[in-house]
This record gives C-alpha cells, sequence and structure tokens, in this order.
C-alpha cells in the first residue's frame, strides 16, 4: 500500500470526523459516531462498536501566554467496566512525533488496510482499560500553540521533557472536568522510544508534587526506552554483531567510535555527539548492514518507509472556506490553512529538544522510577529493534545503581505465554516492583507487529503489577543448569556457592559473583591475591590507598597458573570521585578489551593502564604516578578474560612512593624544623631581652626610692622593698647581672 493511499485513507476518516465536530465544549460534541470505509463483519458499518472522543484539551499559563497551548486529544472508553478500569495514558516519543498515529497504527481501536478498508483492531488496549491518547508537545500532530491574536506561533513551544509534561499535566485537569466519573481512578503511564523521558518526568512531577491531579498513578510502562544514552548507545555495535549486520572486526572499529559517543554525553557536548559520535555510529551500522532500517533490522529502510509515515500530510484544507467548515478547535478559533500539514514528527520540536536527547535521565527522576518500590515499572523491547534494543535495556538495568540491582541481576527468565499451550512470545525477568520483557518477533513499535502479546503484556502488568500469568503462576522453566551448581561466574574464586545458586561472598568481596573487592589500606603494603574467571567475564579489585607522597610507583605481577582461558589486566588510579562505580567498570573494561584486542587502541576513560600480551605471565611496572596527597585514593585493577573458558590467576601489587620525591619530602621536612626552631629561639631571645629591660627599669625605680638617711631605718625600708619587687617578678635564684 502505497503512502498515497494511506493519506487519502485517513485524510477521510479526520474529514469526516470532525464534520461532526461543532464548536461546544461538551464532552458529547467531541464524540466520535462515525468511522468512513469501517469494515465490520464483512460489510461496511461506519458505526463504531466502541465510545471514542476527541477534540482539545486546554493548558494553563507557564509564564508564555494564557492558554497559548492546547492539545489534541483521543479517548478511547474500555469495552468491559469502563467505569471501575484503570486510565491509561499513551504517549509516542520523538521528541515532537504525534500520538496520534497510535490511534490507528498501534493500540488504538482501528487499524488502516487500504484506501478504502478500515478495520477494527482486536488487540486494541481499550479491550481492558480506558485509554487516553495526547499529542504533545504543543506543536506537535495536531496539538496547537497560538499568539495572542490567535494565530499559529510555535515560538512558545517546550523545549525539554520536563516543560512538555507540565503541560502534560495542567492538560490532564482539563480532561478530568470533560470526564468527572474518571476522577480518583488508578493511571498508568506508557508511551514508546522517547516517552521513555516523558513518561518518568510526568511520574517525578507528580511523586514530587510539582503537579496535581485527581488520578492514582499505580505505574509505569515503557517499549523501546529512552532512558540512558551513554549506556543505552553502548549496546549498538554488540548488538549490529548479533543481528549478523556488523562483523567482529567491524564492530571493534565502532567501540573506538562509542568511546568518543560517552565521552561527549558526559562532558554535555551534544552536537559533537551528533555530528562527531553518537548519531555517526547508529549511521554507520546502518551502513554496513546495506541501509537496513533501525527500527527493523529484518527490513531495508525503503519498505519501512510507506508504513512508518503514515502522511506526510494528514490534512491540507482551507479552514477558512465556507465550504469546509472543519472545526478541528473547540474554541472556534480558525488556523491558516499550511498549519495542517500535519506531520508524524515535527523537526521544529527535535531542534528545540536537541540539547536533552542526548542525556542520560537525571538521578532524581530515576530514583523516583527505580528506588521509591512505589510505582510498578516494566521496560520492554522488541526484538528486532536496533534505533533502542533490547540488550541496551538490559545493559540498563544491569550496571545502572539502582537499589536492588544486584537481586534484578541474579534473577532467571521466565517465558511469557499469552496461553498456556502457546509457544513463547518472549522471555521476562522481575524483582519486586521492576519487571523487563524482550518480544519476540517485534520491532521499535511493538503494538504493530506484536499486538497480542503486548496487549496480553500490558494487561498482565496493570493486573497483576508482573508479567507472571496469574500471582500464584509465576516461575522460571526448571532446565538443566538446575541441576548442577550455577552461581554465576563461580563466584569468581572468591565465595560459596550456595543451595539456591546465590554465591556466598568472602570478606572484601561483593557483587552477584563475588568479582568485586573493595579493601581500604591506611598504609601502601604489598599484597598477593587470586582469583578465577569463568570465560568472557571480568573481575575488579578497588584498593582504598592513601599515600604519603603525590607521586608513586607500581609495580604488578600476573601469572595465569591454569592451561586455559586467555586473561588479560588493566589498572586505573583516581580519586573516589573520579572513578566509576565497580560494575560500569566491568562494562568499561570489556568495551576497552575489544579495543586493544585489535590494534592497541587506548583510551583515558575508565582505565589508564593495561597489558594485553598474551603472555602467561603479565608485568605492569608503572613508574611516577601522580596521586591525591594524603587522602584517599581508588587503585582499580581490572583482570578481563577474553576466551570461553575458565581460567585461573594470582597476581601481586606493590605500590611505593617515589624515592626522589620521598626525598625531597624529608629534605623540606627537616629544612621546617631547622626553620621552625630558628624562629622559637629567637622569640625566647626577645622575650628574654624584654624581661631583663623591666628588671633593670625597676631596679632604677628602686634606687629613686631609697630615702638619704642612714641606721636601722634605712635598712628596713630597703627591704621592703625588695620583697616588694620580688613580689613583681624577682627572685632569689635569678643571675646577679639582671639585678
Amino acid at each position: 500500500m502505497s503512502s498515497h493511499h494511506i493519506t487519502t485513507v485517513l485524510i477521510l476518516i479526520f474529514l469526516c470526523l470532525t464534520l461532526h465536530l461543532t464548536t461546544t465544549h461538551t464532552v458529547i460534541a467531541d464524540e466520535i459516531t462515525k468511522f468512513p470505509f469501517l469494515h465490520q463483519k464483512g460489510v461496511i458499518d461506519e458505526i463504531p462498536p466502541f465510545k471514542a472522543h476527541s477534540g482539545y484539551l486546554k493548558v494553563t499559563d507557564r509564564g508564555k501566554g494564557e492558554d497559548r497551548r492546547r492539545l489534541f486529544y483521543w479517548f478511547v472508553e474500555s469495552e468491559t467496566s469502563p467505569d471501575t478500569k484503570p486510565l491509561v495514558l499513551y504517549s509516542n516519543g520523538g521528541p515532537g512525533c504525534a500520538t496520534s498515529i497510535a490511534f490507528f497504527e498501534g493500540p488504538g481501536p482501528v487499524r488502516i488496510v487500504d484506501k478504502e478498508k478500515v478495520i477494527l483492531n482486536e488487540f486494541s488496549w481499550h479491550k481492558n482499560f480506558n485509554v487516553l491518547f495526547i499529542d504533545h508537545p504543543a506543536g506537535a500532530g495536531l496539538a496547537r500553540i497560538t499568539n495572542q491574536e490567535g494565530k499559529d506561533d510555535i515560538s512558545g513551544m517546550p523545549t525539554s521533557s520536563k516543560e512538555a509534561m507540565l503541560d502534560v499535566a495542567s492538560a490532564l485537569n482539563d480532561f478530568l472536568e470533560k470526564f468527572p466519573t474518571l476522577k480518583n481512578r488508578d493511571f498508568y503511564l506508557a508511551g514508546e522510544s522517547y516517552a521513555g523521558r516523558y513518561m518518568p518526568f510526568l511520574l517525578h512531577l507528580y511523586d514530587t508534587k510539582a503537579v496535581t491531579f485527581a488520578l492514582n498513578v499505580k505505574g509505569v510502562f515503557l517499549g523501546n526506552a529512552a532512558i540512558y544514552a551513554s549506556i543505552q548507545y553502548g549496546s549498538i555495535p554488540d548488538h549490529g554483531e548479533s543481528f549478523g549486520i556488523v562483523s567482529y572486526a567491524q564492530k571493534i572499529h565502532l567501540n573506538s567510535l562509542l568511546e568518543q559517543c560517552r565521552r561527549d554525553i558526559l562532558q554535555s557536548n551534544f552536537v559533537a555527539a551528533h555530528q562527531k559520535s553518537c548519531w555517526p555510529l547508529m549511521k554507520s551500522v546502518l551502513a554496513q548492514s546495506g541501509n537496513l532500517d533501525a527500527y527493523d533490522v529484518r527490513l531495508p529502510r525503503e519498505a519501512l518507509e510507506s508504513h512508518k509515515m503514515l502522511a506526510r500530510y494528514l490534512i491540507h484544507v482551507d479552514m477558512n472556506d465556507e465550504n469546509r467548515p472543519l472545526h478541528f478547535e473547540k474554541f472556534d478559533i480558525h488556523s491558516q490553512s499550511d498549519y495542517y500539514n500535519f506531520h508524524r514528527c515535527t523537526a521544529g520540536i527535535m531542534t528545540a529538544f536537541f540539547d536533552e536527547v542526548y542525556q542520560d535521565l537525571p538521578d532524581d527522576v530515576l530514583h523516583t522510577l527505580l528506588n521509591k518500590k512505589k510505582y510498578n515499572v516494566l521496560l520492554y523491547s522488541g526484538q528486532f529493534d536496533l534505533r533502542v534494543d533490547s540488550l541496551g535495556t538490559q545493559e540498563f538495568l544491569r550496571l545502572y545503581p539502582w537499589v536492588q540491582r544486584e537481586q534484578y541481576n541474579a534473577q532467571k527468565l521466565i517465558q511469557f505465554k499469552v496461553t498456556d499451550d502457546a509457544p513463547a512470545s518472549g522471555y521476562f525477568q522481575y524483582v519486586d516492583k521492576v519487571s523487563s520483557m524482550i518480544i519476540y518477533g517485534a520491532s521499535h513499535l511493538t503494538s504493530e507487529l506484536a499486538p497480542g502479546p503486548t496487549l496480553e503484556m500490558a494487561k498482565r502488568f496493570v493486573d497483576h503489577g508482573t508479567l507472571c500469568p496469574t500471582a500464584a503462576n509465576c516461575h522460571a522453566p526448571e532446565t538443566a543448569l538446575d541441576t548442577l551448581p550455577s552461581c554465576p561466574n563461580g563466584c569468581s574464586g572468591h565465595g560459596t556457592c550456595r543451595n539456591d545458586n546465590t554465591c556466598r561472598c568472602e570478606e572484601g568481596y561483593s557483587d552477584i559473583d563475588c568479582s568485586i573487592l573493595n579493601i581500604a589500606h591506611p598504609e601502601i603494603i604489598p599484597e598477593t591475591y587470586f582469583g578465577t574467571i569463568v570465560g568472557s567475564e571480568s573481575v575488579i579489585y578497588r584498593f582504598e590507598i592513601v599515600p604519603t607522597s603525590g607521586i608513586v610507583n607500581l609495580d604488578l605481577t600476573f601469572n595465569r597458573t591454569s592451561q586455559s582461558g586467555s586473561p588479560f589486566v588493566f589498572v586505573n588510579v583516581s580519586t573516589p570521585d573520579a572513578t566509576p562505580d565497580a560494575r560500569t567498570q566491568k562494562h568499561i573494561l570489556r568495551i576497552k578489551m575489544e579495543h586493544n584486542r585489535f590494534g592497541g587502541y587506548s583510551t583515558d576513560t575508565g582505565f589508564q593502564y593495561f597489558n594485553n600480551s598474551r603472555s602467561n605471565e603479565k608485568v605492569l611496572s608503572l613508574k611516577n604516578i601522580p596521586v591525591a596527597l594524603a587522602t584517599r585514593n581508588v587503585l582499580s585493577v581490572g583482570v578481563y578474560n577474553s576466551e570461553h573458558t575458565s581460567t585461573d590467576y594470582r597476581f601481586s601489587l606493590v605500590v611505593t612512593p617515589t624515592s626522589a620525591r620521598v626525598h625531597m619530602f624529608w629534605f623540606f621536612f627537616v629544612m621546617a624544623i631547622i626553620f621552625v626552631a630558628i624562629i622559637l629561639t629567637e622569640v625566647w631571645l626577645i622575650s628574654s631581652r624584654m624581661r631583663l629591660r623591666a628588671k633593670l627599669t625597676k631596679q632604677q625605680k628602686y634606687q629613686q626610692l631609697i630615702p638619704q638617711s642612714e641606721g636601722g631605718a634605712l635598712q628596713e625600708y630597703q627591704m621592703d622593698l625588695m620583697n616588694q619587687f620580688d613580689s613583681d617578678g624577682f627572685s632569689e635564684d635569678e643571675p646577679a647581672e639582671y639585678l
């Protein structure tokens, strides 16, 4: 089906729809009563068997003009028990892509087949929930923003997810005025792609009471969610290789671009990220694949183009033509005709949001999402999406330091089946209120290519808070591995495997596989360590040292003690604030190892020194390493096993102050002592001279006071004066010259 045919049908749908809308404010006027070419039971019956509404929602002033922004909505009432079922807010991403499109091609109630056929979507989400679709930000889809004269003006559009969600929260209050029976209903936030930023921001605003609306937020479920660019972009080369569209050698080359992408993101250099690293990384993978589509790597881009771009122009009519009184606006404000050059995604909004596209979600937003344990959270992914792929989402949950990360990483995958006798539609894992799922056969927009499993997933999540068929029936299938010790990484040789297949780590070791060692050394001392690594895994040793010199020497000798495996060793020294957490270091270590195996690419991110020789003994003799004096430094030693077989090893580590620096230290220390001694001596001499002057002055005064008489009376008077001066500071044992 061509893009032109789809456009024609959508235009007819919108024309017919809006001819039934008037300029009143009532909900009845918003009701959709007819669809053109709607086929039901094999015949055209244009009366929809569901109750739906559409119209505009007011947005209160945000400092840029009263009611300048109005967001367009579609609302479909639940097919069953609409008075009690939860309300689900669904959002498309972009930024700037119209959620209206989801009404026709996603979880909405209808699907377009060809230019004269519209069918019901048997997997529409309204089968189980009340569903609300809102075009946002203002300027996207059918959402409007005008100036004070009522003319279209996008100068006041939101420029961030936070601003956009402030508008959506305001629009929700207007929506609840139209539909007051929905007040205080359970409420879920859902969406795909860039909605992975939108919905967490809305949740955070609600949780912190920065916005209020009369709904009870229970959870959020997000598909192929763009949450954490610095981690999620890192999965593109690996996922490309797993799809078979990137060779191993190409992946190694792409990893160097990836390292620059991460650096640009961390340094907030978003222009460079888009022009020179992150986006070129994606384009390079697609170019090497023969121009496949990032949203579904099974198909060439051209095959999906007409499907993805449902309409470059949905509406292009003269709103002021008396013969075509199309009042999209409930406020009887006619727009210029070119405003309704409806785009699936609005380029101006993408430009306005440019600075945050490559940003990670802020920690406070992620804290609300993952750490508070107040809301059910589901992150799901389509199997064949590369744009925001499943591996990147799993890496985010594995690496980001949220409170239940270790428990989550220890969970097994559970099969997801729509019915008990159906084949698996995917796999999921969960811990407490956080779940993730990969949907088989789906791509970036899971509701299009896997509508049945996506609907069942959403239903279970809303009903149970997990993806289990029932709350009591949720367990991983038993496998042959269950009869064998299966602790992660064999506990890295630093723990014992318990009956529940979890590690009891030795003192000082942590993580689910005991692969992270944290040791605080008040002084720098030599140590020898032993360990085991299974194939393609890594171990991190983190030593906290407080050096007595600003420059140290580091000598590390590493020996492989088994016949198998191929371990490599890496070292990094920095302050605690500048050191990534151990899990992030493990991820960086794997990426860096891939660089070094092909051409010795090095980076200043994560690890500064390494030995990638393949000899059994590896030596790192590092001289004159600058460290922070008299404060904590973190010395990280990473060991990576590049082979698929396990390996045993031992290494010794000796850190000593640099000799020359030590000599200089003691030289300046002795000189400082001599200087202090001289100062103290001078102070003592000055004090002595002052005391001498004081005594001489008193002696002179004494001489002046002696009467010029003789006899016993004179001697008695002299003794009285002497006693008086003695009480003022003279003593019998002072030197004679002081008198």
